[in-house]
């Protein structure tokens, strides 16, 4: 069984009657039908046809509500969004304060997506099988997410004017721990880390010092990665998992030769970036794996480990949750890469050393020495 937003998909197959004989809508019922369909079978296996058979509606019901397949999928993709927003801002109790606000909005999304993991696995991970527009959709959605963030942090007087390239990386690094449990068919799991994640999003003070923008320029068009679908290709894939070898190595020989726990995040940080400013063509592969497919996007994920491990090192007896903290740090620290280099070009990554080198530090050893260690 697929459990929908929009009800049980069991009963899709049943319906023989129009839409609004049984109370529901063609928009709603096909919703479900995508959930359900890409599910079963995945974007690419499915066609209109399917849709609309399976939703219980005319193909010429369905024709007068979407466009076309990816229409539809993109529809769905933003009413899911929706009902998620809308869920997460029902959570919230009129007199709560910024930090309520937070905890209970961020609870309320992560049992949404453990309630309806097929629809959070359409909009997270399915999203990029569908191709550039509906990933471009996703992104405007998570733009939002950002804004209404910083806007909520910022009443902290300890979080004022906060960077934005670290509210940036750490929504990524938190959108890329969902990303992960869904791709491993763990999402029971994700309301129980809301408290750990959000006490690990709160370690972020403003910097009392300001840091070098890591990100500049307007996201790229869709059209730009159109033909980054085609990562499949094997040959590519094992080049992929060779260089991402090759960027950990570099990043952990440089950490293991440091003094210290804190110097050494720094300076493997930077033999990392130095490292992809020097290698464009790796670092450009690097930001493909997205659309590479889940299967290929956990392995890279498993070979990126490497220096996560090292962060943890330092985390333990500074965190409640160690390793869930490396590991929002690590995927908070490729989201600025893969934004710089998509953005920006890789050829000067190095730059955003400064700002990837607080957002590692800073939830274990605070603002002002984080900011220490990076000057």
């Amino acid at each position: 069984m697929t459990a929908t937003p929009w009800g049980d998909p069991r009963d899709l197959h049943a319906r023989t009657r129009p839409a609004a004989d049984d109370g529901g809508t063609v928009r709603e019922r096909v919703h479900a039908a995508m959930v359900t369909a890409v599910a079963e079978r995945g974007y690419d296996a499915i066609r209109e046809d399917d849709l609309a058979e399976l939703a219980g509606v005319t193909r010429a019901a369905f024709d007068a509500e979407f466009d076309d397949r990816l229409g539809c999928f993109v529809a769905t993709l933003e009413a899911t969004l929706e009902l998620a927003a809308a869920a997460a801002t029902a959570a919230v109790r009129p007199e709560a304060d910024w930090r309520a606000r937070i905890e209970l909005s961020f609870q309320a999304l992560l049992e949404f997506v453990a309630a309806y993991p097929a629809a959070a696995r359409l909009c997270l991970v399915d999203v990029y099988a569908a191709g550039p527009a509906a990933v471009a959709a996703l992104d405007r959605r998570t733009r939002t997410v950002g804004r209404w963030a910083i806007s909520t942090i910022e009443q902290s007087p300890e979080r004022a004017s906060m960077p934005r390239d670290i509210v940036r990386a750490a929504v990524g690094g938190v959108r890329h721990i969902v990303q992960a449990r869904i791709m491993a068919g763990r999402t029971s799991e994700l309301p129980g880390l809301a408290p750990a994640l959000v006490d690990w999003l709160l370690t972020y003070r403003t910097p009392p010092v300001d840091l070098p923008p890591a990100i500049a320029g307007a996201p790229p068009p869709p059209e730009d990665v159109r033909d980054r679908r085609g990562l499949d290709r094997s040959s590519r894939v094992a080049a992929l998992e060779e260089s991402v070898v090759r960027m950990r190595d570099t990043a952990v020989r440089a950490y293991r030769a440091a003094p210290d726990w804190t110097r050494g995040v720094r300076d493997g940080l930077r033999a990392l970036l130095e490292y992809l400013s020097t290698h464009p063509a790796e670092a450009r592969l690097a930001t493909e794996v997205v659309w590479a497919g889940p299967a290929v996007r956990a392995r890279f994920d498993a070979l990126a480990v490497g220096f996560a491990i090292q962060l943890a090192e330092g985390l333990r007896g500074r965190s409640p949750a160690p390793g869930l903290a490396a590991e929002a740090i690590g995927f908070s620290i490729a989201t600025l890469i893969f934004e710089r280099t998509t953005r920006q070009g890789p050829e000067q990554l190095e730059e955003i050393g400064p700002v990837a080198t607080f957002v590692a530090l800073a939830p274990a050893v605070g603002a002002i020495e984080a900011c220490a260690v990076v000057e």
